[in-house]
């Protein structure tokens, strides 16, 4: 493989188990507290969704940004010696 070629494969491999955790843990928030707005006993602030969005935004920002710094560091290891050495 060429250096660009696996940089984009582990970049899209990280890219994709961030967005799929932050999918899972999503969903698996809306699950728990479904039961307690479906009776009529929570109500959820407008803010605080708005909140809550901007802060998964900001999770896969990050995520996002230190994977590809790990990529370009990864790179600068010979990839061919490391693996004989495994």
């Amino acid at each position: 493989f060429r250096e660009k070629r696996l940089a984009q494969m582990v970049l899209l491999e990280n890219v994709l188990l961030l967005v799929g955790g932050l999918a899972t843990g999503t969903v698996a928030a809306l699950l728990a507290v479904l039961p307690h707005k479906l009776t009529g006993n929570a109500s959820i602030p407008t803010h605080l969704l708005r909140d809550l969005a901007l802060m998964l935004l900001a999770v896969l920002v990050v995520g996002i940004i230190s994977s590809l710094l790990s990529v370009r560091a990864s790179l600068k290891v010979p990839v061919l010696s490391a693996l004989r050495g495994e």
